[in-house]
């Protein structure tokens, strides 16, 4: 008999995540000294965000949790990639937000200008074309130009 799982995630509760300090910590429930303030060198908001969502509600899965330390062992084994991606994200708006404001209809022409500026830095940087981490694409380190056609690819144009 296997247990039921509805979810993909644990559920810490509000005393667990106080008592353990994830995120908050006892004495004045600011983020020194937390969890989050040791892991946290995200250059994003974006990726902030997302640690902090992945300290909160840790993966159950054993195979969910291993690629999940594949990648980070990848991205930290290959300095010059890891730095080169953390500069191009740099230069990126916070696309979460943009794209909240622009499906909620209430985007203006500033956010809609920063999402195209987003966009292109993405397809000029190659950053998120997941090929480029494997060491079989060029010498180690070096992003190169995106491969568009696997871009193209991957957005139903060609």
């Amino acid at each position: 008999m296997r247990p039921f799982v509805t979810r993909s995630s644990m559920v810490i509760d509000a005393p667990c995540q106080r008592n353990l300090e994830l995120v908050r910590n006892i004495y004045d429930g600011s983020t020194n000294g937390t969890l989050l303030s040791v892991l946290d060198h995200t250059v994003t908001s974006m990726a902030g965000r997302k640690l902090r969502e992945w300290l909160l509600n840790p993966l159950l899965d054993p195979q969910e949790i291993n690629k999940r330390l594949d990648a980070v062992a990848e991205i930290k084994d290959r300095h010059q990639v890891r730095s080169g991606v953390r500069t191009a994200l740099g230069r990126v708006y916070d696309l979460e937000r943009l794209i909240s404001r622009v499906s909620l209809g209430v985007a203006n022409a500033r956010d809609l200008t920063a999402l195209k500026l987003s966009f292109k830095r993405f397809l000029i940087s190659g950053t998120f074309c997941p090929e480029r981490l494997r060491p079989d694409q060029g010498p180690p380190g070096q992003l190169g130009r995106p491969r568009l056609p696997v871009l193209a690819h991957r957005s139903g144009h060609q």
